[in-house]
């Protein structure tokens, strides 16, 4: 099993707040069944609240309270919007997405110490 993160910007009291949010592979019966049961018959286009809702129940690992905490959010369509997609990147191709993040990672934290 595959888990990875992503950073997700909440906006609470007119502050901005950045949660860990921890992914954890599934299998891909279950993944596509998270994006089959969202899609609307008649545009064709993915519902992204249901995506967003099955995705925090299936693939999040951490924080527990995710739902509660975005409920709570000044900025909610943007975090749904941004769950959808990553949620999306992270069941296609879940090792490489781990890889991306952690190499991302690494990068961030080497310009942080970098002299230049």
């Amino acid at each position: 099993m595959v888990n990875a993160n992503f950073k997700l910007k909440l906006i609470k009291d007119g502050k901005e707040k950045y949660i860990d949010v921890i992914l954890q592979e599934v299998s891909p019966f279950v993944a596509g069944d998270i994006f089959s049961s969202a899609i609307d018959i008649k545009t064709g286009n993915y519902k992204m609240g249901t995506v967003a809702e099955r995705g925090i129940e299936e693939l999040v690992v951490s924080p527990k309270n995710l739902k509660e905490q975005i409920l709570e959010a000044e900025n909610p369509f943007e975090i749904i919007a941004k769950l959808f997609s990553e949620f999306q990147k992270f069941c296609q191709k879940p090792k490489q997405y781990a890889l991306l993040q952690t190499e991302s990672q690494t990068k961030h934290k080497n310009l942080e110490h970098s002299d230049s």
